[in-house]
């Protein structure tokens, strides 16, 4: 646990490869009154099987919404074990998904192998179109960029001045860039740096910003 209600679930320092199962975002499980809420969700049907379980081992509830990041199946192809209804996304994300995710499926299966099994990109189905989301009582900030990817989610927990930008921050390893747009993601980063957060920055000492990323 790394703030109230709030936990960060460490991804492998490392590339996708088949002995760490695609398994290398960090992932937020956040609780709320109404059941937990996921940010980002893993790489195959497994893995987001595997979060529902410890969601509901810590809260005692069901996932009740899923928020994806940005395009990149370690973060987003675990939606196969949720409900579309439930598992949320920017419109441009939604859109890429649909263009894109059969690629990048085989891609993961060509890697992965019996990891994969059974995993099926689910289009989300919840449209994050708002500036704030609410959910169970905790409050959630929407920021919508890019630069990482062409769609990229941040999202701050106002309860914890806990900034989870996805990929559009790493922590000690080279960043990936296959589909990166380098000025524009210097002026998220920007953005993200000017937010003010409250909480000191995780793994870290000081008055840095709390943020959660790779």
């Amino acid at each position: 646990m790394v703030g109230d209600g709030l936990w960060l679930i460490r991804g492998a320092d490392a590339p996708i490869a088949r002995d760490n199962g695609g398994a290398i975002a960090n992932i937020a499980l956040i609780a709320t009154d109404a059941g937990p809420v996921l940010i980002d969700a893993g790489p195959s049907l497994r893995y987001g099987e595997a979060l529902q379980a410890l969601a509901k081992t810590l809260t005692g509830k069901p996932v009740a919404r899923v928020y994806l990041t940005h395009l990149h199946p370690d973060h987003s192809y675990g939606d196969a074990a949720f409900a579309p209804a439930i598992v949320a996304a920017t419109p441009g994300l939604i859109a890429t998904l649909t263009r894109d995710g059969p690629g990048f499926a085989d891609g993961m299966y060509r890697l992965l192998g019996d990891w994969m099994r059974g995993t099926e990109l689910r289009i989300p189905a919840h449209v994050v179109s708002s500036p704030q989301e609410v959910v169970g009582g905790r409050t959630f900030r929407m920021l919508p960029l890019s630069g990482h990817s062409a769609d990229d989610l941040a999202i701050l927990d106002e309860a914890t001045g806990t900034l989870v930008a996805g990929d559009l921050v790493f922590h000690d390893r080279a960043p990936s860039t296959p589909h990166a747009d380098l000025s524009t993601w210097r002026r998220s980063l920007d953005t993200l740096k000017g937010l003010g957060h409250r909480a000191p920055a995780i793994g870290s000492t000081g008055s840095t910003p709390r943020c959660a990323g790779r």
